[in-house]
């Protein structure tokens, strides 16, 4: 990511910078997890042939947002290998956002991205792993925001 863009995620969550207009956001839903806007896992070993890890999540969006905002809440302290991307129906996706963060005991992690002009994405990824969190737990969230 470069530095511009460092910049950019950093005025989002910190709200550096001119005021923000306000918007309203929508969380969306755990693909698979029946009524379910946020999911707490534990994080797994490395997945393997036959025994995949769960560092992945999907959340279902409803309809075009102007931005979709990933929230990662670290409940253990450690470096977290965390990505966010926009999958769209054509089988492609964008990536928000790739690095590892380290983060503290309960401390929220937010990234924010924008959709394709003229597409809506189907589903807002975010997956939150490392083998030097295994054990670990997280909580993450996606909304939808207009």
């Amino acid at each position: 990511m470069n530095w511009v863009a460092k910049v950019a995620v950093a005025s989002l969550i910190f709200g550096i910078g001119s005021p923000a207009i306000a918007q309203t956001c929508s969380p969306l839903r755990v693909v698979g997890a029946v009524g379910k806007t946020s999911i707490t896992k534990k994080v797994s070993q490395p997945g393997i042939p036959g025994a995949p890890d769960n560092w992945n999540t999907d959340f279902a969006t409803n309809s075009r947002a102007s931005r979709y905002v990933a929230n990662v809440r670290a409940k253990n302290e450690g470096n977290y290998k965390i990505a966010v991307y926009l999958k769209y129906p054509n089988n492609t996706a964008d990536k928000v956002f790739e690095n590892e963060v380290p983060l503290k005991n309960n401390q929220l992690f937010t990234v924010s991205g924008s959709p394709r002009a003229n597409q809506t994405p189907y589903q807002v990824n975010v997956f939150v792993g490392g083998t030097l969190v295994v054990g670990n737990t997280y909580t993450a969230a996606a909304s939808a925001c207009y």
